[in-house]
């Protein structure tokens, strides 16, 4: 299945705004409030605005572990001090991207919050099996479970330890009420009490895993990013102060127009290996 994580479609986004700078520390920083690389010397300070700039170490200090991200203080040589220290002191050879008008975080909940005004119509199958069968009970409130509609359209029933092979049981004798709760027929839990419930059932598309990332791939990626750019604008027209809201408005327009444009290009058919729900 093509999945695009978070970061990229971040980074593809700032791009289109051309606001990303992208590039790797050449040096182990002095202390954990900076960074070192020396490709920075190509710019003045007066290219951080204390207020605007922000870095994002998307691996972390080492590169390899959680996502962080600094307001950038200052701007001297081959060093860049963030506003407050990072987790750890960052490494040479870790990247690093630096904006100047979004804040990166800012632009991910843009395309969280864009995914499903994109693709309303779109799910991916799911499991879960964080359900255990219980003694005496036959019904299991599955609405939290985030499937879409509370459609589930197979259920399964680990089996015992001793045995081989698959080990889930299919079963048939299960339907899903109106309020929904999940409803076995007795027979079908008995002698299964502490074994777990596996459902199979379709969610709306979503970020999940580690990195974070979603089951989508060009030219559906292009959609969600001009959506998010959208979504970014309008939400920027109702914070910012009334001398730039003009601009804010403009880009809103512009990016509702493009983003119009690429959906009668690429059409809203599925990914592979998605559905589309009716």
């Amino acid at each position: 299945m093509p999945t695009t994580t978070l970061t990229d479609l971040r980074k593809n986004a700032l791009t289109e705004l051309d606001d990303l700078w992208s590039s790797v520390t050449t040096a182990v920083a002095t202390d954990t409030s900076t960074l070192k690389d020396d490709k920075l010397q190509d710019f003045s300070s007066a290219w951080v605005k204390p207020d605007e700039t922000w870095v994002v170490l998307p691996g972390g200090p080492t590169g390899a572990g959680a996502q962080e991200e600094r307001r950038v203080a200052s701007l001297g040589g081959n060093v860049l001090t963030a506003s407050r220290p990072f987790s750890g002191t960052v490494q040479s050879g870790v990247p690093y991207d630096v904006t100047h008008v979004f804040k990166p975080s800012q632009v991910e909940t843009a395309l969280k919050e864009a995914l499903p005004l994109c693709f309303p119509h779109l799910c991916d199958s799911a499991l879960d099996s964080s359900l255990t069968v219980l003694a005496n009970t036959y019904h299991y409130n599955v609405g939290g479970l985030g499937y879409y509609a509370n459609e589930i359209f197979r259920v399964e029933i680990e089996v015992n330890a001793t045995a081989t092979g698959y080990p889930y049981e299919t079963k048939y004798g299960w339907w899903v009420r109106p309020d929904g709760y999940l409803e076995f027929a007795p027979e079908e839990l008995a002698g299964r009490v502490g074994k777990k419930i596996r459902l199979h059932g379709r969610k709306l598309l979503a970020f999940s895993g580690s990195p974070s990332a979603v089951p989508i791939a060009a030219p559906q990626t292009g959609l969600l990013q001009a959506k998010a750019i959208w979504w970014l604008a309008n939400h920027m027209v109702a914070s910012k102060p009334r001398k730039d809201i003009e601009r804010w408005q403009a880009l809103e327009l512009a990016w509702a127009k493009n983003y119009d444009e690429r959906a009668s290009i690429f059409g809203m058919r599925p990914p592979t290996s998605v559905i589309a729900h009716r």
